[in-house]
């Protein structure tokens, strides 16, 4: 059964390169244009949604740092876990999304090629050393 996974981008073009990758790799993508639109899928799903969840930072409305303060704090979300996109490299901002739950901090342009792979090695349980810290 492929990974579901949620991904959460407002770029139209950076949406498409990253499920395009990851579909390649066998994944079920779940796209959302917006933060509120994911909450909205993810409040109305039963059981767990999704096995993993990509989300941008830098989201129009609602961010991605309120997003995962939301979801950490949902009974049914909470073990999901989130893997946040960035385009910055300031230790303030990804330290807070480590903090916030994220399981891990990737920096844009991402590395499309190997997205899949680390992404099914952290939902396994492995880490990507040298990808984003």
């Amino acid at each position: 059964m492929p990974r579901k996974i949620l991904v959460i981008e407002d770029n139209p073009d950076h949406l498409q390169l990253a499920s395009m990758a990851l579909r390649s790799g066998g994944a079920e993508i779940v796209p959302a244009a917006s933060a509120e639109t994911a909450m909205n899928m993810l409040k109305n799903w039963q059981g767990r949604p999704v096995d993993l969840i990509l989300l941008d930072i830098r989201l129009q409305g609602m961010d991605g740092f309120d997003f995962l303060a939301w979801i950490k704090g949902q009974p049914s979300l909470s073990e999901i876990p989130v893997v946040v996109v960035t385009t910055s490299s300031l230790p303030a901002e990804r330290n807070r999304a480590l903090e916030l739950g994220a399981i891990e901090v990737l920096t844009k342009p991402l590395p499309l090629m190997e997205l899949h792979p680390l992404l099914q090695n952290l939902l396994a349980g492995g880490s990507s050393p040298g990808v984003s810290r």
